[in-house]
């Protein structure tokens, strides 16, 4: 299976440098632009399918994505009339990616963004979501709490991709997406168990694995100086722990399988982790943790993250 690179380019600068840098990106032989569905996020960010549209008509070959979008803060009809019209303009290009919610729901102060024992319920929010934009797209009527929803005429069928980084998220992808978007950092293992995850989903749903795209999302930090890199990155570290304590508890035993890390260490932060549930409460936590990580031990921070000196050299640039 052929490697393809894509890169996101959130659209929290001014429209025609989201463009300038999508056509800089396509140049530059990325196969993929994606942007995020999270509105005003940090008080920058701008609407996804506007900045697609314009960023579609700036390219020829690449192809465009959401990652991504959710089910909470846009409703599933009004996510399907968008995505056919942005995938009318880019000429067939477009991959749809949708997650829970977690950061559009944080920003928007919706309940539940934040409590634990919700995700069970947004997680069947994301499959019968998937469900009506595949009717939709079909031009089939789907019945979407007591009304009915049609296109007039069916259209070609747009790929949709789950972001996924917990078990039984990755395990639905499996189960019923086109592609994957695992956000498990690069560390070998960790993305080997994310792989498996959806193996699993996929066969219990008798589908080939195979046939699903799988996209490793992950974040990078580029520069000269190596320490300085590292310290963009670290915040980032932080992140991957608070979210994602099934991560964390593959970590502590691919760490102690490999001696590599230090065990009490982590297992005091999973310990702190399963103590200390919300986000609010999470957010030193994970910045502590991280810190501690990265201070003692790099090599936990690279297994998240990519980092190079180097302009990678893609299609044989």
């Amino acid at each position: 299976m052929a490697v393809r690179f894509g890169i996101r380019i959130p659209a929290c600068e001014r429209l025609r440098e989201v463009v300038r840098a999508a056509r800089a990106a396509e140049a530059g032989g990325f196969d993929t632009v994606w942007t995020l569905d999270s509105p005003l996020l940090a008080g920058r960010l701008l609407d996804p399918y506007v900045a697609l549209t314009l960023c579609a008509q700036a390219t020829a070959r690449a192809r465009i994505g959401v990652a991504v979008t959710n089910p909470v803060t846009r409703h599933p009809a009004a996510t399907a009339a968008a995505a056919l019209s942005l995938d009318e303009v880019s000429g067939g290009r477009l991959l749809l990616g949708i997650g829970s919610g977690d950061s559009a729901m944080r920003t928007l102060g919706l309940a539940g963004a934040d409590e634990a024992g919700t995700h069970g319920t947004r997680r069947d929010a994301l499959r019968e979501a998937v469900h009506v934009l595949r009717t939709i797209f079909r031009g089939e009527t789907v019945t979407f709490r007591g009304k009915e929803f049609r296109v007039a005429e069916a259209r070609p069928q747009i790929p949709i991709y789950i972001a996924a980084t917990g078990p039984k998220m990755l395990d639905l992808a499996g189960e019923i997406a086109d592609g994957a978007i695992i956000q498990v950092g690069i560390y070998r293992p960790c993305v080997e168990w994310a792989l498996g995850v959806i193996r699993r989903g996929a066969e219990k749903a008798g589908r080939d694995f195979r046939q699903i795209d799988i996209v490793c999302s992950t974040f990078t930090a580029v520069g000269e100086d190596k320490r300085l890199a590292t310290d963009r990155a670290r915040p980032l570290t932080a992140w991957f722990y608070g979210v994602a304590p099934d991560l964390l508890r593959e970590t502590v035993r691919f760490a102690s399988a490999e001696a590599t890390t230090p065990n009490k260490l982590i297992e005091e932060a999973l310990r702190q982790y399963l103590m200390s549930h919300r986000w609010q409460r999470l957010r030193k936590w994970g910045t502590d943790t991280a810190k501690q990580l990265g201070l003692k031990n790099e090599a936990d921070l690279e297994r998240f993250l990519a980092r190079d000196r180097a302009r990678p050299r893609l299609r044989g640039r």
